[in-house]
């Protein structure tokens, strides 16, 4: 009796660690990508960031929060912080490669913005690495 109450504990232990706070959830589903999605740096971790929708809630009030709108064509907006402050948007082309859940955001002229690698999408958050 004694080995199977170890054998359980052992079991139960191994199932419930985690050995990686980063983890790919699998297949993605890119149609889910398409709105605008707003930084939750309150929830990032490690070097996770973590986006929701912008109408998932109010967020607090900060200096500065990255929003990003993916539209159908592959074309999308981003926010862009000036040197004086001030946030405009500027408008981009964004690409998805499935074999390695990169995406690439490039600007008017073609030059790469930022890449991320998408770790986790849902209908409710987005959860990126910067590459």
């Amino acid at each position: 009796m004694k080995i199977f109450l170890f054998l359980l504990f052992v079991v139960f232990f191994l199932v419930s660690c985690n050995t990686t706070d980063i983890q790919d959830s699998g297949e993605i589903n890119i149609v889910q990508l398409k709105k605008e999605w707003t930084h939750s740096f309150e929830e990032d971790y490690n070097s996770v960031r973590v986006y929701r929708p912008s109408n998932y809630k109010e967020f607090q009030a900060a200096w500065f929060r990255q929003i990003y709108f993916f539209e159908n064509n592959n074309k999308c907006s981003y926010l862009v912080l000036a040197p004086d402050d001030g946030h405009y948007f500027n408008q981009g082309i964004w690409y998805y490669k499935p074999d390695t859940q990169a995406l690439t955001i490039l600007d008017s002229l073609e030059q790469v913005v930022i890449k991320y690698k998408i770790i986790e999408l849902s209908d409710e958050i987005l959860k990126l690495i910067q590459l």
